[in-house]
This record gives structure tokens, C-alpha cells and sequence, in this order.
């Protein structure tokens, strides 16, 4: 569908090898740019189970760049830099990761190994560009990306009041997505909304809204400003 107007990476991650090997497969298939993969789950594996589970997803990717997604509150497996530094010599097709532990220092130690690492905060994308991250993926970004595109393009070019002004307008667009600790559901509903499209529900067990809180969310949507995109700047 990007028909080559964007770059897609595809999760594969799922409970068991053989399930994130034919995502992988998939991904490769159907002209995916690259996967990311979080760590098996549920069973904590040990360092070699690990490494043979994302060997075995990025042989089945036929060498597409790999993304490790650290992601350890749900996980319970967190990819500290020293592990990273054993996927990445077991791994060749490794190329960075997606950073959503907690341990927000670890953004430098992976940009050190050469690493392209995405933060997976939505409320500190500023402070992520200043350790080093390439950028930021997280929920918040799909209801305002004109507002994180923006504060990105500001840090590339040294406006750091602007890229400042930009951080601090994010927290409105976080608070809208936690709403009823549902951030799928919010995120659906108001895209929906501004895009004229069904975007359904999702799936069990994932939280959702019922009628009166899909209401307040709209709210609290056309309040932050997420129900229209502002119109293109004229240059």
C-alpha cells in the first residue's frame, strides 16, 4: 500500500519460533522493509533460546534489516546492552532496535554500538533525539505526527526553542491516549473520527471503550486539537 512512499517494518514478534518465523517469511513476501521482533514471551527463555529464536526470524526475513523490540513490561525479558552486544554478533541482520524499557540512559549505550534506535516514548521524543535515538514510535505519534514531524525537523536543524515548544505540546496528545487505559481503542476511535473510515475494535483481550467513553475521548480529542490535521503549509 506505501508503494514505495514510506518504509514499512513489520512485527513479527509472537509466543512461539515457528509463528514469528512465518511473520517474518511473511514480511519478506510482501515487500516489507525491514521486522522487528519482541522477545519470545511468557516463557522466559535463556540467553540461548533468545538468540536462536531471532536467528531463526531473521534467517526466515532472507536478511531484511531486523529491529529488536525492548520491551520488558510485557515481556519480562529486557534487552540490556550487553545482551544486544551478543545479538548483534549472532545476528548479523540486526540494525537497531526499538527502546521502550524504562532504562532510558541504555538510548546512548545502543547509539554507541552503532545501533539506529527508535524510543518507543511518545512523551520524550526531544530528550530521546539528545541521547541519540533516530526517532520515536509509540502510540501518540498516529494522532499528531505534523506535531512530532515538526519537533523532529526543528532538532535537525538546531531550532531548539521550537523543538522545546513542540515537547512540551506532546503531554496533551499522551494524557488523550492513556484515556481508560485503552490506548488501541482511543487511538482507533479518534482516527476514525478525523479520517472518515471504520477503523473497528480491537481485538480480545485488549481493553476497550464502551458508547459514553468513546464519547469523552472525542472530547477530549477535539479539545487537543487530533479530530482534523491541519491543513499543508503553503511553501
Amino acid at each position: 500500500m506505501c508503494k514505495g512512499r514510506a518504509l514499512t517494518i513489520m512485527h513479527v514478534g509472537a509466543i512461539s519460533t515457528e509463528s514469528a518465523v512465518r511473520g517474518a517469511q511473511a514480511a519478506h513476501k510482501y515487500g516489507c522493509d525491514a521486522i522487528s521482533c519482541v522477545p519470545p514471551f511468557f516463557f522466559r527463555p535463556s540467553l540461548r533460546s533468545l538468540l536462536d529464536h531471532y536467528k531463526a526470524v531473521a534467517d526466515a526475513s532472507d536478511g531484511l534489516p531486523f529491529f529488536v523490540y525492548n520491551l520488558p513490561q510485557l515481556t519480562n525479558v529486557e534487552t540490556v546492552p550487553a545482551m544486544m552486544e551478543q545479538i548483534v554478533r549472532h545476528v548479523p541482520s540486526v540494525t537497531g532496535l526499538k527502546h521502550s524499557a524504562l532504562n532510558f540512559a541504555d538510548i546512548r549505550a545502543f547509539t554507541d554500538m552503532g545501533l539506529k534506535c527508535f524510543s518507543g516514548s511518545g512523551y520524550l521524543p526531544l530528550p530521546a533525539l539528545a541521547m541519540g535515538a533516530v526517532g520515536t514510535v509509540d502510540a501518540p505519534l498516529s494522532l499528531a505526527p505534523w506535531v512530532y514531524v515538526d519537533l523532529y525537523n526543528a532538532w535537525q536543524e538546531g531550532d531548539i526553542p521550537r523543538a522545546k515548544a513542540r515537547q512540551e505540546e506532546v503531554r496533551k496528545y499522551v494524557d488523550l491516549v492513556i484515556m481508560f487505559q485503552a490506548a488501541s481503542h482511543v487511538c482507533k476511535v479518534v482516527l476514525g473520527e478525523r479520517l472518515g473510515i471504520d477503523c473497528g475494535e480491537p481485538i480480545p483481550p485488549v481493553n476497550r471503550l464502551s458508547d459514553d467513553e468513546k464519547q469523552e475521548v472525542l472530547k477530549a480529542a477535539k479539545t487537543a486539537g487530533v479530530l482534523r490535521a491541519p491543513a499543508p503549509a503553503r511553501r
